[in-house]
Order: C-alpha cells, then sequence, then structure tokens
C-alpha cells in the first residue's frame, strides 16, 4: 500500500514512475482492484480518472480494456453497445499506421508502443471470430 500511495498523483496512480509516468489503463484497472479493499472512493477516482479520457465513441485508450468492456457489455445482453464498440476498435486497428499496437493515445488516436503486441492480436481474431 505504501507504494500505491507514493505513486499517488491526486486522483490517479503512476505504476512506475520512472519507467511509466502516465496512466495506463491496465494498470489502472489492478490498481482499482487492490484499492478497493482498502479505500473503495480512492479505487473508484481511479476508474473516474481513467474514464476522463474516454473516447466520444465509448473507447477507452487502451484496447486490451475495451475488450474487456465489450465482454461485459455482451454478459449483461447489451449487444448494441457490445457491437459498437466492437466495431470502432476493429475500424481503430484496420488503420494501416496500427499494426496491433500496444496501445493508442486518447486523443489523437496515434498508435504507441510495441507495434506488434500479441495480445491485441489476440483481442482482434476475437472480435473477428464474434461477427
Amino acid at each position: 500500500m505504501a507504494v500505491l500511495r507514493a505513486n499517488d498523483v491526486g486522483g490517479w496512480t503512476k505504476p512506475a514512475p520512472r519507467l511509466y509516468p502516465h496512466q495506463w489503463s491496465w494498470d489502472s484497472a489492478f490498481i482499482a482492484i487492490g484499492l478497493a479493499h482498502l479505500d473503495p472512493g480512492r479505487a473508484l477516482g481511479e476508474l473516474e480518472h481513467l474514464f476522463e479520457a474516454q473516447w466520444t465513441d465509448g473507447r477507452v485508450p487502451h484496447i486490451v480494456i475495451n475488450w474487456l468492456l465489450w465482454c461485459g457489455l455482451r454478459a449483461h445482453g447489451l449487444e448494441l453497445e457490445a457491437a459498437r464498440l466492437r466495431e470502432a476498435n476493429l475500424a481503430l486497428l484496420a488503420r494501416p499506421e496500427a499494426h496491433f499496437a500496444e496501445y493508442f493515445e486518447p486523443f489523437t488516436a496515434e498508435s504507441l508502443g510495441s507495434p506488434n503486441q500479441s495480445w491485441t492480436a489476440a483481442v482482434k481474431l476475437d472480435w473477428l471470430a464474434a461477427g
């Protein structure tokens, strides 16, 4: 808990201040899970800050988190919302410069990180199979 408190920058947590100085969807999700047991309000704040970067079409700027959201929407019978999220992300991944980007810049959709992430490829295959 001391590490999380030390890395708290007021509303969100830097996962590794020197290596990853920005908020990352994946890390924020796990940080929120841990915080929920000790400080539920702060856990909610972590996720609320993350969703401040949500795009107008519903995407949160990390493709794997979007896949988890898609699964959740489908599990709760929200097929229309799930289909919209799936299509928006497949369109993002269809761009020539996207490759299988590790993540995308939330405001410009620029492909960032490694261009060939296996989890992004696996998510795309799952979405294509569901179509």
